[in-house]
C-alpha cells in the first residue's frame, strides 16, 4: 500500500510541475507577444510618421490636360523632400525626381487644397461675400482655382 501511495503521490507531483511549467510558459509566451506587439506598434507609428505617401488625380494643376494629372509622391524623411514617382512594368517604384522638379508648384497647389477644404470645414461654404471674402479669394487660388469676375 505504501508504494501505490507513493506512486500517487510522485504522479501528483509531476502533474503539479507540469501544469506550473505550462503556466510558466504560458505566461512568457503572453510577456513575449506583449513586448512583440509594443515593438510592431512603434515600428508601424515610425514609418507611418517617416514614409509619406500623396497620391491623387486633379485637374486644377496647370498644364495637366484634358485628362488631367495622376501623380504619386513619397517622402522617406518624415516630409521634409518630396519625390515624384512611377511604377514601371514590373510593378517596381522609379523615382522621377524631386517633386517640385517633375510637378513645379504640385506640393504648394495640394497644400492650398488641403487649407481651402480645413476652411470650409470650419467655416461652412465659400461664397466670397463679407470680411472673409479677400481670405477665401486667397484659399480658392491658392488651390489652383481661376476666379474671374463677371
Amino acid at each position: 500500500m505504501n508504494s501505490a501511495r507513493n506512486r500517487l503521490l510522485i504522479v501528483t507531483a509531476l502533474a503539479i510541475i507540469a501544469i506550473a511549467a505550462s503556466g510558466m510558459v504560458l505566461l512568457h509566451q503572453r510577456l513575449f507577444d506583449s513586448l512583440q506587439l509594443q515593438r510592431y506598434s512603434r515600428e508601424l507609428s515610425y514609418y507611418q510618421s517617416t514614409y509619406l505617401h500623396k497620391q491623387g488625380w486633379t485637374k486644377l494643376y496647370p498644364g495637366s490636360g484634358a485628362d488631367g494629372l495622376g501623380y504619386d509622391l513619397r517622402s522617406f524623411d518624415r516630409g521634409q523632400t518630396w519625390y515624384a514617382i512611377d511604377t514601371n512594368q514590373r510593378d517596381r517604384v522609379v523615382i522621377l525626381g524631386l517633386a517640385e522638379d517633375v510637378y513645379p508648384g504640385l506640393l504648394q497647389q495640394e497644400a492650398g487644397l488641403a487649407a481651402l477644404i480645413e476652411y470650409a470645414k470650419k467655416h461652412g461654404p465659400i461664397n466670397l461675400t463679407g470680411e472673409d471674402a479677400a481670405q477665401q479669394l486667397n484659399l480658392l487660388r491658392d488651390s489652383g482655382f481661376t476666379v474671374e469676375k463677371r
